[in-house]
């Protein structure tokens, strides 16, 4: 049977339920007039505001309240009842705080647990149980919270572990550039796509908003956009914002592209929109690409250094300027190629198709000065389904662009002889002399 009753008739049934609530009953309406109907209330049809609330109360009786009565209303947890109603049996004493605390934790209440060891601690400083559970710690003759102790020792928590401020502003910053790269990110991807949109309109409008950057943040979302971008226009742009944002970021990735670009014009234009001010930054950046594995990136970092190498890149140039550098070819699995002591032993004649390919361009090249003899099959015919096999070889490079460099900063030339370098660089030094003509970063 149902009923609707008015808001005299709910209070009666809420006065009468109320004592009665126990552990039984989970959710509460409370009317305008101060009033509570505690029951099951039906959550589903509790969401559409048109209809009347509705609830079973403790007795068994369905009970309709109009919305118009209503102050508000809640979904709880018979768990919550029960504790509400042990609250009000209990006494303000150490004892009747810890049970109800004990029993807050077996029901897994942590809000509640809390709250009663607190006022526990209050009435009974030392109990030693209480404290412990509210991670407390003697310190200096007294009871504090162990984040508290850890804050004086100049450490916060983190994550359930304790780390030093220093430690903490690093994460924050970290966590806070982690959010700014994903906005710059988004954006720059939006320009990315409107630079090449059919819409004239777009393009300009993100052209505009390209050139207009300068924030150092935008740096790492412009670079991984456009520096590998295969419109060599999209990346002679992003060289023309780079040179306009001022920071460290922006003029490393300067360097990086006056280097790693596939065109010489844009690693030229790179290497001389970095400025004065940074230049040693660049030259130590050079330098250290010296000893690339690519004999590519060891003459294009020799030829960048002739705008903005320092003295002490001269040492590095040295050692630059033969490079051993590793190689794979392959060969068939029963005619391998073995290389002899002396130039005397080479099997084979040069372009008659018995020596592998990558073999005779080293020869004719002069790379192997001791020779070399490729072993004759054995009971193989040429047909198809020869196995090969992989073989690493490796070779010494003259590189030209170290040599260009080393004349054009010095004004000597000595070619390769590395030892001849070093001693007159030891010279110049001995006697106080510069090691370059003019310094080419000014």
């Amino acid at each position: 049977m149902r009923y609707r009753f008015g808001i005299t008739f709910a209070l009666l049934i809420a006065a009468v339920c109320g004592p009665m609530a126990g552990g039984l009953c989970a959710d509460v309406i409370r009317l305008k007039n101060g009033g509570e109907i505690r029951g099951q209330m039906d959550r589903g049809k509790s969401q559409d505001e048109s209809k009347p609330l509705e609830i079973v109360s403790l007795s068994g009786i369905f009970l309709k309240i109009d919305r118009e009565e209503v102050d508000f209303f809640v979904f709880r947890s018979p768990r919550v009842e029960e504790y509400e109603t042990r609250e009000r049996e209990m006494l303000d004493t150490p004892e009747d705080h810890w049970e109800l605390a004990q029993w807050c934790a077996r029901q897994k209440l942590r809000e509640q647990e809390r709250k009663h060891l607190l006022r526990l601690v209050e009435l009974e400083p030392d109990h030693e149980k209480a404290r412990k559970l509210l991670d407390h710690v003697k310190h200096r003759g007294g009871w504090m919270p162990r984040e508290e102790m850890m804050r004086q020792k100049g450490y916060v928590k983190y994550e359930n572990r304790y780390i030093t401020l220093q430690e903490m502003e690093l994460i924050n910053r970290e966590e806070q550039q982690q959010e700014i790269s994903q906005e710059w990110f988004d954006r720059m991807k939006r320009w990315k796509t409107a630079l090449y949109s059919p819409t004239p309109q777009k393009s300009a409008e993100a052209l505009e908003e390209l050139q207009e950057l300068r924030d150092p943040k935008a740096v790492p979302a412009l670079v991984h956009m456009f520096a590998h971008h295969e419109d060599a226009q999209a990346r002679s742009l992003m060289i023309e914002i780079l040179e306009t944002i001022d920071s460290p970021e922006a003029k490393e990735a300067l360097a990086r592209q006056a280097i790693f670009d596939r065109e010489e014009s844009l690693r030229q234009k790179a290497v001389q929109a970095i400025p004065d001010r940074y230049q040693l930054q660049a030259s130590r950046l050079f330098t250290q690409h010296l000893e690339h594995t690519e004999n590519k990136i060891v003459n294009r970092a020799a030829k960048a250094l002739l705008t903005v190498a320092k003295p002490e890149a001269m040492g590095p140039l040295i050692d630059a300027l033969t490079t051993s550098h590793a190689f794979t070819i392959h060969v068939p699995v029963r005619e391998g190629v073995t290389f002899a002591a002396n130039g005397n032993n080479n099997a084979g004649q040069l372009g008659s198709g018995t020596v592998p390919a990558e073999i005779e361009a080293l020869a004719r090249a002069g790379q192997l000065p001791y020779g070399f003899r490729v072993n004759p099959p054995v009971g193989m015919s040429n047909q198809a389904g020869v196995k090969w096999k992989p073989v690493t070889l490796h070779r010494s490079i003259h590189n030209s662009e170290v040599l260009a460099t080393l004349v054009e900063l010095t004004g000597e030339n000595f070619g390769y002889d590395q030892r001849s370098w070093r001693l007159w660089m030891a010279a110049q030094k001995n006697r106080g002399r510069s090691l370059f003509i003019t310094d080419p970063a000014g």
